[in-house]
């Protein structure tokens, strides 16, 4: 089961980084009335709820079922993305999408960590030093050979960051 989902969530973080290859690609474009990004725009709550708690059911998957040990930095990363998943419930309920400004500051910092991350793990020299019982570096999940739980979630903080810019910028009908 481990290894199917392994797949699964490796395809969905692949699917994640081409949109928003092609999210950013149409925003160089610059064309003010873009069906996509005002679509993006009109659902960004729909959209931020669905990944961020994606990643929450993903995450404890991870450390609760398959029975990863969450190192230091993913903890961290958890930090700012397990509160968003409760920010964008409220915002859904309420359509406030001022709510994306309180997401903009966890997104940053949460996709600082997890770039860190990535860097570590693809054999970068630790600057902070990571848990004993957990190696920063550990390697659960290889697929494709490349994607790993901290590119996962990179490609998450990446696309909340994208849709934040696109809310701010196109707007909703």
């Amino acid at each position: 089961m481990i290894e199917i989902v392994n797949k699964i969530l490796a395809l969905g973080a692949i699917l994640l980084l081409a949109v928003s290859l092609v999210v950013i690609v149409r925003l160089v474009r610059n064309k003010q009335n873009d069906s996509l990004l005002v679509w993006i725009s009109k659902y960004a709550l729909h959209i931020g709820f669905a990944l961020s708690l994606a990643s929450l059911v993903a995450s404890l998957f991870y450390s609760e079922i398959a029975g990863f040990v969450p190192c230091t930095l993913c903890w961290i990363q958890r930090i700012f993305i397990y509160p968003q998943v409760i920010l964008f419930g409220v915002a859904l309920k309420k359509k406030d999408h001022g709510i994306l400004s309180y997401s903009l500051p966890l997104t940053l910092i949460g996709g600082f960590f997890a770039l860190y991350h990535n860097y570590l793990y693809f054999g970068g020299t630790p600057a902070i030093p990571c848990d004993a019982n957990a190696s920063c570096t550990q390697r659960f999940v290889f697929e494709f050979g490349f994607m790993t739980i901290p590119l996962m979630a990179f490609s998450l903080f990446l696309a909340l960051g994208i849709m934040y810019f696109i809310s701010k910028r196109y707007p909703r009908i």
